[in-house]
């Protein structure tokens, strides 16, 4: 019931403005008295009489709030504590509040990765009502008033604008008595930027009763104040057994076992400009080398036995590039996110022979250009909504048009369901739908079971202009899947698996050589991964 006011009283200021903030409204009050986050022992607000008290009011599932709650250790509890208060001599104390009480150790890994020094727990949100917060996270800056009896805010923002907005109103707050303003000793401290580092790994397999996929990615996550970056490494198996279709008069089509490898590097670059905290640039650039997937290896295996005099060894690999820009419409609740990038793709090719005439090598490369527009919004503290619409240009072919909904919503506090449905389509005749559930208990605090449920179907690719066509039939597939993940204070273990089914359309005219790539197999699926903050 508890988690329930708050979100409710969240919600309301959510909708009636959210985004505001105020200066010297006066909003006078006597004191507080609050128990410290586990346990007993109490501090009051009259305990830091003669300083500048920054409140910082957060909970756990407060995704946005991770940063406003590190920036206010780091830059301001920290930087006024080496300074030895503002200009006029205030000392500054970093108070964080804390409205969920219901989840002590989210609560605490919460508090262990942000750092936070001073942290209260504000019991149904009771001092949070008081200074008429309006959604989180909240920021408030206190002073006493003129008396010494009371307190009044000289500053509430629902949202965050920055820890140097912070700082200029802590050091625009002067003694009624100029002449009581003194220098300070102690120089302006320097402040280490803050900087985290974190490791990623996963592996996936796929198999089949006739092929065998692997993926492994290992990704160094390096953040340093507003910047992040990440470097990802992945290699990629793929193995098969080629088994040719059996036509009457071809001979010379041999099954073959065929072991492929396939190594991709990829940078991700994020910063938010300081200046303009509600701006966060995107930048991406990448590449590999190898075949992309099982379907390229049968086909170019088919080609290289169909026409031994005149195959060329193909050589795929490709690279990219990305740039976007996120920009937050509202504090904390509202995202809109414009992506473009550049994909090359050397491909390997499919070969065509026409009677009387030579050997006719298809295209071998292929060059993409894809812009996405991602609209996020958090509609109350157990719901998060995101619309993602984009358009991809290819060499060669139509503008493919496509565009998903996603919907996270806590259905209570132990219950998290992700839903996801998704559509595209592509000029003369191509459509494709996907539906993605993901269900997601919590069991105690550290242990989490999910239960996935996947489906997707489209029309079949379009034939390309080739007289045998490879293009592929329509498609269906099918996966459920479980899944159980520990999360600790900084890492976290994730094992899941399930069948996985696909099931194809006929086959065009002049396609009977490939109706051994496109026929129904069912597969299993394992992932295992593993996260680690340093």
């Amino acid at each position: 019931m508890r988690l329930l006011r708050n979100s409710f009283a969240i919600l309301l200021g959510l909708v009636f403005g959210v985004a505001g903030s105020r200066a010297a409204t006066t909003v006078a009050f006597t004191s507080f008295e609050l128990n410290k986050f586990g346990s007993d022992e109490s501090v009051k607000l009259d305990d830091f009489a003669g300083s500048i008290v920054v409140l910082d009011f957060f909970a756990y599932w407060c995704v946005p709030c991770r940063k406003v709650s590190s920036d206010l250790e780091e830059y301001v509890q920290k930087f006024y504590t080496a300074k030895g208060g503002n200009a006029a001599g205030f000392p500054v104390q970093v108070v964080s509040m804390n409205i969920e009480q219901g989840r002590a150790a989210k609560t605490r890994q919460y508090i262990n990765q942000t750092g936070m020094s001073l942290v209260l727990d504000d019991v149904g949100g009771k001092v949070y009502q008081s200074l008429n917060g309006r959604g989180i996270p909240y920021v408030v800056v206190l002073t006493e008033t003129a008396g010494g009896s009371q307190w009044e805010d000289s500053y509430s923002h629902a949202g965050y604008e920055g820890y140097e907005k912070v700082r200029e109103v802590i050091d625009s707050i002067r003694p009624d008595n100029p002449q009581a303003i003194r220098q300070l000793d102690k120089p302006i401290p320097s402040v280490a930027i803050p900087s985290a580092h974190g490791l990623e790994i996963g592996t996936d397999g796929l198999w089949a009763n006739d092929i065998f996929l692997t993926d492994t990615t290992a990704t160094h996550v390096f953040t340093r104040g507003v910047t992040e970056f990440r470097t990802s490494y992945s290699y990629s198996t793929i193995g098969l057994e080629y088994d040719p279709a059996e036509e009457a008069f071809v001979f010379w089509r041999q099954p073959t076992n065929i072991s492929e490898r396939r190594q991709t590097l990829q940078e991700a670059i994020r910063h938010t400009f300081s200046d303009w905290p509600s701006l966060t640039l995107n930048g991406a650039l990448g590449g590999y080398d190898g075949y992309q997937d099982y379907r390229s290896v049968w086909l170019n295996e088919f080609y290289r036995q169909e026409y031994p005099d005149d195959y060329i060894e193909a050589e795929p690999w490709g690279v990219n590039v990305g740039i976007g820009l996120r920009w937050e419409l509202a504090p904390t609740t509202g995202f809109l996110q414009f992506d473009y990038a550049w994909q090359k793709d050397e491909i390997a090719p499919g070969y065509e022979k026409k009677p009387f005439e030579p050997l006719a090598r298809g295209r071998d490369d292929l060059d993409t250009h894809t812009v996405r527009v991602m609209l996020e919004n958090v509609l109350t503290p157990s719901l998060r909504s995101q619309i993602t619409g984009l358009v991809m240009d290819t060499t060669g072919r139509e503008l493919r048009y496509g565009g998903q909904a996603s919907l996270n919503w806590a259905l209570a506090e132990s219950w998290v369901l992700r839903s996801t449905v998704g559509y595209s389509e592509e000029a003369p005749r191509f459509e494709a739908w996907f539906v993605d559930e993901t269900l997601e208990m919590d069991i105690d605090e550290q242990w989490y079971f999910s239960l996935t449920g996947r489906w997707y179907t489209d029309t079949g690719e379009i034939d390309d202009s080739l007289l045998l066509s490879s293009a592929a039939p329509e498609l269906e597939t099918w996966h459920i899947g479980l899944g159980i993940r520990w999360q600790g204070a900084n890492s976290a273990v994730k094992l899941s698996g399930g069948p996985y089914f696909t099931r194809y359309g006929a086959l065009g005219p002049y396609a009977e050589p490939f109706h051994n790539l496109y026929r129904g197999r069912d597969w299993g699926v394992a992932q295992l991964a593993f996260t680690h903050q340093f």
